[in-house]
């Protein structure tokens, strides 16, 4: 291809890449994962011609199928999706498979008493088939065989567990606050306010002024109404300041404590409660410092000190215990099943959640179950129940609309869009996250906002819409400034690099580039400084410092392999065959193309497998091999067909000077004969 083609192949891989369009579902696979994926398909290979029950753990179906995509690559395939144990019965005594090298199976959600039954009694047939068999299953499913299959559990070969998408900061679990106020619905909070507004112009005496001030803020905090929460809240402590009522300074120092965390200030925060802390102990009030405690054990949760929390909730688990408070014991061991959750103990935390909810729906705190029931509906999705998973949240989205609780509404949608993510559907994915940022924006709820903006602005860049995407991008910048969150910054500043970049403007692209990598470095996250590199690298590249390319490619795949980042190393190894394509090295060009091409095989990146053919049918062009090289030209065009690519332009053009020289060499070689 002349140079202004390759020039327009390069840019559109740019493009390409940085958008993150592709069709595998494994483009944001944990670096374990992939290798995982690779000892599998190492597995299957030595497995071929023989029998083989491997077993692999898959939550996500969206994320299963992209690895199946991955497999069905290398091998010949035949893909059984199980509903019940006839269906597993039906095909091992069939032996129907066709000429498919591998079985893969694909389990429901729940294990049924009969397929229980299928999988215990039928399952020397997986080993006599001498096909290999890979059977996927969620971890809730795995559970259930262990338990009520345990002959087919322990006849297994290996058993691979993968983690998934590695999401970053978008799980959002629900705190239980320390709070006094109970209600049973919207309507009662409103109706509560009516009257505590009338008894706020009538009541003369002071004390008596505080306790209203204080309901009122705690009633406009429940209904999302944090400005004005955040006036009758610093009014009470005004006047219990003025009039020397210590106990009003402690509820209103603990309310505003609450809202600081909502809206980001951690360190305000912190101040706060324990200042009420202090005075809780000089009163003598054990309710209040358990209160005290408990926020925080939140705050400390928040701020990634586990032990810390895990020492304040338990110590205000005790008192509470020994106050026989059982709505505050609820919240306590909610707190300590999110803890739980957090360091991985997903059975313990369940056990806590189902501890917190039982006692709350004896109480009928349906503020309490509702969270409850949303951090269940996360532990079903973690694993792989999503049926039961949408169930929790659901339930915990009713009962939070009823209550008008906006922060756990806003929070049960964020998760619903996870879901429908994790089944493959993206435009239910965006409608959820834009109602969920919608409503953390009329609660001024920065971390929220900040988790929802990018999510959204990551579907909108892989939508194409990149004004959207800059928009949305910069946004969560902004956000990220304000709260001090250098990880926030570094990701938001790479994002509207791949933007500024993907509209031609590499000056800005670099500037960009550039300072989310300096952050990365202070923070010594060494895959973002890969991924930074690389495009640095990428943009040297365009504007034509050969030598400052091959610098920058070279550090960044030098970091990606030491981490096991693929996709990073895969790309790096591909632009340094490009320039040295460019630089006349033909030989070292074409080993580092076939090398990308088996990355790109393996993580089933379509575009990578397009472009790693197109220049390699190039080079066999300039070698002289015109057969080979139309072969590779032509699976590089279909791919880029079916990516709906550009550069199927290109690839088009090629293919047809190809057929025309073969043509003309034969022409040749038979008028000489």
């Amino acid at each position: 291809m002349e140079d202004a083609r390759i020039e327009d192949a390069k840019a559109e891989a740019a493009r390409i890449e940085d958008a993150r369009i592709e069709d595998s579902g494994l483009e944001e696979a944990r670096t374990e994962d992939l290798e995982e994926i690779d000892t599998i398909i190492a597995e299957l290979e030595v497995s071929k011609g023989r029998g083989n029950l491997i077993i692999c753990v898959v939550n996500a179906p969206a994320y299963r199928d992209g690895i199946i995509r991955t497999l069905s690559r290398r091998f010949r395939t035949k893909v059984i999706a199980v509903e019940d144990g006839e269906d597993v019965i039906q095909s091992l005594k069939s032996g129907d498979f066709g000429d498919a090298g591998v079985r893969i199976w694909t389990m429901p959600e729940k294990l049924t008493e009969e397929l229980a039954d299928a999988l215990n009694n039928f399952r020397e047939l997986f080993y006599d088939s001498g096909v290999p068999s890979l059977v996927f299953m969620s971890q809730s499913f795995l559970d259930d065989v262990i338990r009520r299959a345990p002959d087919f559990w322990r006849y297994r070969g290996n058993y691979y567990e993968l983690k998934g998408r590695d999401r970053g900061p978008v799980f959002e679990a629900i705190d239980v606050l320390a709070t006094s106020l109970r209600y049973q619905s919207k309507e009662d909070l409103l109706r509560r306010r009516r009257i505590n507004e009338y008894l706020l112009e009538k009541v003369k005496d002071e004390k008596e002024t505080v306790k209203i001030l204080d309901e009122l803020g705690e009633i406009s905090y429940n209904l999302g109404d944090y400005d004005n929460a955040s006036d009758y809240l610093k009014h009470e402590l005004k006047l219990s300041e003025e009039i020397d009522y210590n106990r009003g300074v402690l509820r209103s120092l603990h309310q505003l404590g609450i809202l600081a965390k909502d809206r980001g200030d951690i360190a305000e925060s912190c101040r706060l409660h324990c200042k009420s802390l202090r005075i809780a102990r000089e009163l003598g009030d054990k309710s209040a410092v358990s209160r005290s405690l408990h926020q925080l054990g939140m705050l400390a949760q928040a701020t990634g000190d586990i032990t810390e929390a895990r020492r304040l909730y338990g110590e205000s688990l005790k008192i509470l215990q020994d106050l026989g408070d059982k709505s505050g014991v609820a919240r306590s061991l909610h707190q300590l099943g999110m803890l739980a959750q957090a360091t991985g103990d997903i059975v313990e935390a369940r056990r806590f959640y189902e501890e917190s909810l039982k006692i709350s729906e004896e109480l009928g705190d349906k503020s309490t179950i509702s969270k409850s029931l949303h951090n269940l509906g996360a532990i079903a999705q973690a694993t792989g129940d999503i049926v039961e998973a949408g169930r929790f949240y659901n339930e915990g989205l009713k009962i939070a609309s009823e209550l008008g609780d906006k922060s756990g509404i806003a929070s049960s949608l964020h998760q619903l869009g996870m879901l429908a993510y994790d089944t493959g559907d993206i435009s239910e994915a965006r409608r959820l996250y834009g109602e969920s940022l919608k409503i953390k924006r009329e609660l001024g709820d920065k971390s929220g906002i900040a988790i929802s903006l990018h999510e959204c602005g990551i579907l909108a860049q892989r939508s194409g819409d990149l004004t959207e995407a800059n928009r949305l991008f910069n946004e969560s910048l902004k956000i990220s400034e304000d709260l001090g969150d250098m990880s926030g910054i570094a990701r938001s500043l790479h994002q509207l690099g791949v933007l500024a970049q993907a509209r031609g403007d590499i000056a800005e692209a670099y500037h960009l580039y550039g300072d989310s990598l300096k952050i990365l470095q202070d923070l010594g996250d060494m895959s973002g400084i890969s991924r930074s590199l690389h495009q640095l690298g990428l943009l040297a590249q365009l504007s034509g410092d050969i030598g400052e390319a091959k610098r920058l490619y070279g550090e960044s795949l030098k970091i990606s392999k030491e981490l096991g980042d693929k996709s990073t190393f895969l790309k790096s190894l591909f632009n340094l065959g490009v320039l040295a394509q460019n630089s006349g090295e033909l030989k070292k060009a074409l080993s580092l193309y076939g090398d990308s091409l088996k990355i790109a095989q393996d993580l089933d990146d379509k575009t990578g497998i397009a472009f790693a053919l197109a220049q390699s049918a190039l080079l066999e062009e300039e070698e002289g091999n015109l057969e080979q090289a139309l072969d590779l030209i032509r699976e590089a065009e279909a791919l880029f067909m079916k990516l709906e690519s550009p550069t199927a332009e290109n690839a088009r053009y090629v293919r047809e000077r190809l057929e025309k020289k073969i043509a003309v060499e034969k022409m040749s070689e038979g008028n000489e004969t």
